[in-house]
Parts: C-alpha cells; sequence; structure tokens
C-alpha cells in the first residue's frame, strides 16, 4: 500500500494597482507558477473605474488555469490594494455599482467635510487620518450616484469582492474593514456611533473574521470543475503592506519591514493600546496587524521609487537604465555628497502630511555629478527614512536589531549600504521575489494549519539573505549632514 502522502499545494491572489496576480506556491514556500494580467482599468464621466465582471473575471481566469494544470490545491488566500470597492444589492445578490479604485479622486469633496478635530478624534478610533480614498466616502458616493436604497446595500472592499465571488459569503479582515474608516481598531468593531451619523449600520458591512480565517470553500461551479474536491479553502489574507511585512517580519517587533516600490512604507509592529493626540500629530498611520493580538504602525515616503525614476528618465536628455545606475553609483566615493535632496516630488505623508509640499535639491556646487545628484535622491529619502524612524521612542528604537527590505531596490546594493550608513540600523534583504502573495498565504497557514506549518512554508527564504552592516565611519559624517536635513525641511514646511 502506498502511504506517501501527496504534496500540498497553495493558491495566492494579489489584486495588485498595477497587475493582478495569482500564484501557486508549495508547502515550503517555493514559487511553482505564478500568472499576471495589468489590472483592467477604465473610466466613467466622474474618473477611474474597475468593471466588475471584468476585474472578477480576470481573476478567475487566472485560478481556472492553476487549477487545471495543479493538483492537489488546498487553500486560496487573497491579498491586494485596500480601499478600492464597490457596493452589491444584498436584496438582488447582484453587484449594484463599479469598483471604485483607491487612487480615484470623486469622493475629496467629501473627506473635505471632515474638521481637523474630528480628524483627531477618528485617528484614536481607526488609527488614520483623513483621506478621500478610505471605503466610507467611496460607499456614501456611490449610495448618492447610484439609486440604491442603504437599506440593500452591502459594502465590500476589492478583495472581499472576490472572496464572495468565490464563496458565497460576505466577510472581510480587519485590514480592510479598517481602511473604510469607520472600524474602531481599538475595540475591534465597526464603530456603530459612526455608521449612525451617516444612516449606515453594521447591516451594511460584511463580517470581520481574523486575517487568514477561512471564510468558507470555493464554491463557483466553472472553477470547482477543474478540482475533483469541494474542499479548498477560501480566505482573505490581510491588505497587501501587512501581508509583506508578515512574510519577513513574522510577529517579530524588533524588525521593521521596509517596502520600497514607487513609494516606500516603513512597518513595524506595536501593542494594541489607545491612540491619543501624539500619535495624531507623528504622521504616522496605524492598523489591525494580521494576528490580531497587536497593531503595526505605519510610515510612508511618497515619492521614494518615484524620485529615482525621476532622475532616470526625467532629468537626463536620454533616459539611462538600471545597470548605469548602478555604475554610477560604484564610482562614487562612499562619504555623503553633502547635498540635501527633498524626495516631495508628491508631497510628504510621515511626519508631516503635506499632500501639496514640493521636492527640491539644496546644496549644489559646480563639481557635482550626474552622479552625485543620483547619490543624493538616494540619500534624501534616506534621510527621510530616519526622520520617520526618529518619531519612535527611543526604546522602540533600540530594540530594532534590522530592517528588512523588500521591492525593486532592495536588488540594489548601493542603495542598500547607504540606506544601512544613514539609518545606523543594519539592513537585511531577504531572497524572496513575491513577498505579498507569500506573507498572504503565511497568514493562511498560520490560521488553518497551524504555526509549524507556517514556518515550514516560510523556512526556505529565511536563511538566503543579503545583509549589509553599518560603516560607523560613514554613519558619523551622515549624521552631521542629516542634521541640516531635518532643519530645513522643518523650514520648508513648515
Amino acid at each position: 500500500m502506498n502511504t506517501q502522502q501527496k504534496e500540498k499545494y497553495y493558491i495566492g491572489i494579489d489584486l495588485g494597482t498595477t497587475h493582478m496576480k495569482s500564484a501557486v506556491f508549495d508547502e515550503h514556500g517555493t514559487l511553482v507558477e505564478i500568472v499576471k494580467d495589468a489590472t483592467p482599468v477604465t473610466a466613467d464621466e466622474y474618473g477611474q473605474i474597475y468593471r466588475p465582471e471584468e476585474f472578477c473575471g480576470l481573476i478567475k481566469g487566472q485560478l481556472a488555469r492553476l487549477l487545471k494544470r495543479h493538483g492537489n490545491i488546498c487553500a486560496i488566500s487573497i491579498t491586494g490594494m485596500s480601499e478600492a470597492g464597490l457596493i452589491i444589492n444584498r436584496t438582488t445578490g447582484k453587484e449594484a455599482t463599479p469598483i471604485i479604485p483607491w487612487f480615484d479622486r470623486r469622493t475629496v469633496g467629501l473627506s473635505n467635510q471632515v474638521s481637523k478635530e474630528q480628524e483627531q478624534e477618528y485617528l484614536c478610533r481607526t488609527g488614520l487620518r483623513n483621506n478621500y480614498k478610505y471605503g466610507i466616502y467611496k460607499y456614501l458616493w456611490l449610495l448618492e450616484h447610484s439609486g440604491i436604497k442603504r437599506e440593500d446595500s452591502l459594502w465590500l472592499s476589492a478583495c472581499d469582492y472576490i472572496a464572495w465571488k468565490l464563496t458565497g459569503e460576505f466577510v472581510t479582515d480587519p485590514g480592510f474593514a479598517a481602511r473604510t474608516y469607520v472600524y474602531d481598531i481599538i475595540n475591534h468593531c465597526w464603530d456603530e456611533e459612526r455608521l449612525a451619523g451617516y444612516g449606515l449600520s453594521t447591516y451594511n458591512f460584511p463580517k470581520v473574521l481574523p486575517s487568514g480565517e477561512r471564510a468558507g470553500c470555493l464554491s463557483d461551479s466553472g472553477l470547482l470543475s477543474y478540482t475533483g474536491t469541494k474542499n479548498i479553502i477560501v480566505c482573505i489574507g490581510g491588505h497587501d503592506h501587512v501581508c509583506a511585512a508578515y512574510a519577513v517580519i513574522r510577529e517579530d517587533a524588533n524588525h521593521i519591514c521596509n517596502s520600497i516600490g514607487t513609494a516606500e512604507t516603513f512597518l513595524g509592529i506595536t501593542d494594541t493600546v489607545a491612540l491619543t493626540e501624539s500619535n495624531y500629530h507623528s504622521g504616522m498611520v496605524y492598523g489591525a496587524y494580521v494576528n490580531g493580538k497587536c497593531n503595526f504602525w505605519m510610515g510612508n515616503i511618497s515619492s521614494s521609487g518615484q524620485s529615482v525614476e525621476w532622475f532616470r528618465k526625467k532629468a537626463q536628455r536620454t533616459p539611462i537604465d538600471y545597470p548605469e545606475m548602478a555604475e554610477l553609483l560604484a564610482s562614487l566615493p562612499k562619504e555623503p555628497t553633502g547635498i540635501l535632496y527633498f524626495p516631495y516630488l508628491s508631497g510628504i505623508g510621515t511626519p508631516r502630511f503635506q499632500p501639496e509640499a514640493d521636492g527640491g535639491f539644496f546644496g549644489l556646487r559646480e563639481n557635482h555629478t550626474a552622479g552625485d545628484l543620483l547619490k543624493a535622491v538616494i540619500e534624501g529619502i534616506s534621510y527621510q527614512g530616519k526622520w520617520i524612524l526618529s518619531l519612535l521612542p527611543d526604546e522602540e528604537i533600540k530594540k530594532i536589531r534590522t530592517i528588512t527590505c523588500v521591492g525593486g531596490a532592495a536588488n540594489s546594493a548601493p542603495w542598500m549600504q547607504i540606506k544601512a550608513d544613514i539609518l545606523g540600523i543594519p539592513v537585511t534583504v531577504p531572497d524572496i521575489t513575491e513577498a505579498t502573495l507569500l506573507g498572504a498565504v503565511a497568514v493562511m497557514l498560520e490560521n488553518n494549519y497551524g504555526s509549524q506549518a507556517r514556518e515550514r512554508f516560510l523556512s526556505e527564504s529565511k536563511d538566503k539573505n543579503q545583509y549589509y552592516e553599518v560603516d560607523y565611519e560613514c554613519n558619523k559624517k551622515y549624521q552631521e549632514v542629516y542634521q541640516r536635513f531635518q532643519f530645513l525641511a522643518d523650514k520648508l514646511l513648515d
């Protein structure tokens, strides 16, 4: 008799702004296959939208391809962008509106109705600063423009929507619930007082399950025809930044996840404690971490990779490629350039929330070269990162053993070394190509198969790290330049 156990496989789905991806992983976290398509954005008379049938059809098409080719798929975990969403008609069980993307600005007028006093009060409940992107504003706008009655309506984020289409269940997780701006992250519940002020109730929102908890089983008949089983677990792993962090720092409060893309985020783990006025003034945002036992803090640099892309494409007569930039950086001395670059091409989020702020250079001399300017851009981004970390209490800073970096920029050794030297904290780059997808599956494993299954899944990438130690001579010089950076940044932003 053959007693050999069949290898288990899992699918992660990532609903991204640029691409939508579905990937198969084995039990050891090896990426077996990934399929991706451009996120199908289109427009209506008010701005940009996703058409639900096209959006869902694309994901079902990806799943069909993977389920056909891979047997013994045991679970599907969903992650992705946080604030995109739509209204479902509870009475008809049909989509009542298009999906509004997180970046669509039709809701700016609604968000502007919130006063500074209200914003501070709401941050103490939601962990968020007021922003037109949040789900409640999209919900209210759609109610006004769709004609659907409040009592028939249900708000779902884009990830909640895909979970519903796969299982028939209306559920979300605390991370997506929080990005509606009407979920209390301290008391772990919908804010019924604020909902009542909008003429809404908890009936208008999905049930909140812990991240990674089983929402249901795959019930789509078309997809089930490829599987031979009705027991494929489907869950919501959490929103993308949190899933990426979970893949690389797990639940370790002594590490910070630094995700670098067009924008850059620093995310760390903190206790679930009452938020105060000082949290509001920090410019940080806060949310529920995947295990439900603690929260996270997050600071952002909105123009990190964007600044490098600006230098690469717009500051040159002919765009230069990444190998050329690497060559430029490698040819320079390791000491600071002395140039101050303020990375505010799209404003600033942390530690001052000023979307209208402008970026710029200070300290240019005639001997500075294109290479110096490129290095100054990377230095400026890292100075801004140091400013964000300076908001943490001293005892928290002392506990940080390493900054774990993910994203395209993590492949640049010169950038990572500059970051370590400026922050004064060692930098680790794990050998992970799809951290968000990996994290979403890991969250699912923790909740449905236990911590041993999660550790086995994440073990392959655990010991394949690139380390960048701090050069303390450089760090001392960078400290002096950073003081000038912070002084001038304060003046520019006042």
